[in-house]
């Protein structure tokens, strides 16, 4: 798993999607904390409207055209990592439940099992 350029993007979707079914299903901590950070940025900013609602045209794309602008999107955000707010144990706790993962990937589960366990 990891990038190769010559994955196709189902192998990397596929690929990404169990990584990060193994990061939920080890610790959801991450993404309350996650959401947090996401509330906590939206109270502090002006704007009065989500960025979607602000661009109708978003609406009007299809799975396929939203799918491809959120890749385009995270690839942005990639480039300028520095900038996200994490702190230092999200960090930690990131990069080692990652090589958890890599060590031992079959203790993964699906996001469709993940999703059918109980509350």
């Amino acid at each position: 798993m990891g990038g190769r350029i010559d994955e196709s993007p189902a192998e990397s979707i596929r690929c990404l999607t169990e990584l990060v079914g193994a990061l939920i299903s080890q610790n959801i901590d991450f993404l309350v904390y996650a959401r947090e950070k996401v509330a906590e940025y939206t109270r502090q900013s002006h704007r009065s409207k989500m960025i979607a609602e602000r661009i109708p045209e978003l609406e009007k794309l299809s799975t396929e055209e939203t799918l491809l602008l959120a890749n385009e999107l995270w690839a942005d955000v990639e480039k300028r990592q520095e900038e996200i707010p994490f702190n230092d144990a999200v960090v930690e706790l990131l990069d080692r439940r990652t090589e958890e993962f890599h060590k031992d990937p079959q203790s993964a589960v699906t996001w469709e099992e993940f999703k059918r366990r109980p509350k």
